[in-house]
């Protein structure tokens, strides 16, 4: 089965497929994302980062995303796991993200699944997953 490797998940429940990297997603249609492109460029000048740079400023950007519904998702090759990035367990599409990846998983392509918080992925010192129900979940593959 060929699967993708990245999504986003909109507030309201469209599925959207990242080709290289998330950021580069929304730098590409800032109005799929509610972005007008200037603001963008001006978050990145902010930081005094190239537009496109996995720094500070990209992490400001996603992390506003992550607050107003969207969730992240994406495939690890060297752990072998997904990691679903979500505002938290009562984002209306944390469901449509966990049954995604579990079809994937289901297929045999991938073992396990890992939601972080935004509040844990972004600035803190501590980065475990979070404890949600099944989202740290560990499958055995056929």
């Amino acid at each position: 089965m060929k699967f993708n490797k990245a999504y986003w998940i909109s507030p309201d429940g469209n599925v959207i497929t990242v080709g290289t990297s998330h950021i580069k997603a929304v730098l590409d249609s800032p109005e799929v994302f509610g972005f007008e492109k200037q603001y963008l460029y001006d978050v990145f000048k902010r930081h005094g980062e190239k537009p496109g740079l996995e720094g500070r400023a990209r992490n400001e950007i996603i992390l506003q995303l992550i607050k107003s519904g969207w969730i992240r998702m994406r495939f690890y090759d060297s752990r072998y796991s997904w990691s679903i990035t979500v505002d938290s367990e009562d984002n209306v599409n944390y469901k449509s993200a966990m049954d995604l990846a579990e079809s994937v998983i289901n297929s045999g392509v991938s073992t396990a699944i890992s939601t972080t918080m935004n509040n844990e992925w972004f600035g803190s010192a501590v980065t475990e997953p979070a404890e949600l129900l099944t989202t740290s979940m560990e499958f055995e593959s056929d």
